[in-house]
């Protein structure tokens, strides 16, 4: 059970058939298994060895995909890296990863150049688009094509084991230095099988579009999904919701994920009723949930075949919410799947019954081998046995699961827990309203206190006190906002999140002058007293 002899059983399979292709080249089967292998033999010869760390940092490209299968033959273990991470990071991960080479695309040099000034590294650097672009210093630079041009392409003659390290990767939080979640090849290889199985059904008659990036672990698990049944990946660098809409129609694309954010961009494009989409038999959300309102788009003008599910990089999936469900269990995130044993825990670690909120724990083949030299990580997440998701959830009486948001991103008002995810569908449902964030910060006498920061439809205006009194109208008193910021824009993270900390930081000094001090303690009782 290793990624590398898929590829290899599917050229013998399926030889002339395209496999992958960008908008730079198109490589059948037979192709990308034939410059895979040189790759890696090539690698091989410039002294890596079985069980070396590779950070890779390429984009949405052909390459990407070879890189991956070349480390998987050669048992090099992959370390996906966001190509637009910085000197800084770049050099942090160098050191913290052990990274014995790189293999990056010629955007990222400038920021390659910085981390190398920051870090001692002697390893060989591997360029995929044109030059070295290093300059001076002692580099082991070489071209990317004219490795694969030493024209070695038979099988690599290295043993890799099913409990060997395929990927280090990299979790997508947006505070601290991310950890590294081990992916063996067992666990990669049963993540396929869970493309074709418990209703997704992926296999050689796929055609994938895939516009989510390939560093980050929704896109690549699902590119090699697909690949793994041999269908067809095609790859796009960014999403353009008319070119999306051109391409599923030409291609008769049959699968597509999208954050959130995408899919109201593609509702929101004119051409959305112009283009046939009928093809589509699964589009599958990416990152967070989609809001019931964007679920009726798709539905409407798209396609009715919706799937969400609760997944994670350290978790894998865990559950999967099917198209007839939808309606039915809005807001769910689906039955477990097949791989997946899953229970709500209070904070001693005891099981809660069914409808009671907790800490979402899970356990099963996908959930991931642990944190690379992170032991004090290893410790605080597992539990005998169980992974800790430090989400917040609760199961249905039919066991669906539905979750509620993360255990640290509860907000303490006085004594009361307050749910962001609560209040943010309130407001995402106005009509007004495009995107909102809830996040809780620091008040005097509060604690906490509830803040939402919004970005509005195009061509409309609200007021604080607007969205305020809405909430008030179908939220128990307590858990309205004290205070709501507009902004035309929300941050995204590269996954299409919104960047939840980043619009913490911004705003945490909401009440540093306006909370009230020990003399207004009788005010605030009454304030308390009301809001209760």
């Amino acid at each position: 059970m290793n990624m590398g002899d898929a590829l290899r059983r599917n050229t013998l399979k399926f030889p002339q058939k395209v496999a992958v292709e960008d908008g730079r080249r198109k490589l059948s089967y037979a192709d990308l298994n034939a410059r895979t292998n040189s790759l890696a033999n090539s690698l091989a010869e410039l002294g890596l060895k079985k069980g070396d760390n590779v950070a890779v940092l390429l984009g949405n490209r052909v390459e990407h995909v070879e890189v991956l299968f070349a480390l998987a033959k050669s048992g090099l273990t992959g370390l996906p890296i966001d190509p637009k991470w910085r000197g800084r990071e770049i050099s942090a991960a160098i050191k913290f990863f052990d990274v014995a080479a790189v293999i990056l695309e010629s955007s990222v040099m400038p920021s390659l150049a910085d981390a190398l000034s920051r870090v001692e590294f002697h390893g060989p650097i591997v360029q995929v688009d044109g030059g070295t672009g290093l300059g001076g210093g002692d580099f082991r630079a070489y071209g990317y094509e004219q490795l694969i041009a030493r024209e070695n392409p038979r099988e690599p003659e290295i043993e890799v084991g099913s409990t060997d390290v395929f990927l280090i990767m990299i979790t997508s939080g947006t505070t601290g230095f991310p950890k590294g979640c081990l992916s063996t090849h067992e666990k990669y290889v049963l993540s396929c099988l869970n493309h074709a199985l418990g209703g997704r059904g992926s296999s050689s008659e796929d055609i994938e579009l895939l516009v989510s990036p390939l560093c980050f672990n929704s896109g690549r698990s699902s590119a090699l999904g697909h690949l793994f049944w041999g269908g067809t990946v095609i790859l796009r660098e960014r999403f353009d919701p008319v070119d999306v809409l051109e391409t599923i129609q030409r291609d008769r694309v049959t699968y597509i994920a999208l954050a959130p954010v995408a899919a109201d961009r593609l509702l929101n494009a004119a051409a959305v009723r112009e283009y046939d989409t009928s093809s589509l038999r699964h589009l599958r959300k990416a990152g967070s949930p989609f809001h019931p309102r964007t679920v009726d788009g798709l539905i409407q003008f798209v396609t009715p075949n919706i799937y969400q599910s609760y997944a994670s990089t350290d978790a894998g999936s865990v559950s999967l919410l099917l198209p007839e469900d939808q309606i039915r269990k809005r807001g769910s995130s689906g039955k477990l799947i097949w791989a997946a044993e899953s229970m709500i825990m209070n904070d001693a670690g005891e099981p809660l019954p069914t409808g009671s909120v907790g800490e979402i724990v899970c356990r099963g083949p996908l959930v991931c081998a642990g944190y690379y030299k992170n032991p004090e990580a290893n410790q605080t997440s597992f539990r005998n046995g169980w992974f800790l998701t430090g989400d917040l959830g609760y199961f249905d009486e039919d066991g669906y699961l539905y979750v509620v948001g993360r255990k640290k991103n509860v907000i303490k008002s006085g004594s009361v827990s307050i749910f962001p995810d609560e209040i943010q569908d309130v407001l995402q449902a106005y009509p007004k309203v495009n995107e909102v964030a809830v996040v809780g910060v620091p008040h005097r006498e509060w604690g906490e206190a509830v803040v939402a920061v919004i970005s509005l439809a195009s061509g409309q205006q609200a007021s604080e006190q607007e969205m305020i009194e809405h909430c008030r109208s179908q939220l128990a008193p307590y858990k309205a906002p004290k205070a709501v910021r507009f902004l035309k824009d929300l941050p995204h993270t590269e996954l299409g999140k919104i960047a939840t900390e980043e619009i913490r930081t911004r705003f945490r000094d909401t009440f540093a002058e306006s909370c009230p001090g020990p003399h207004d303690a009788a005010a605030t009782d009454r304030e308390r007293e009301k809001n209760r």
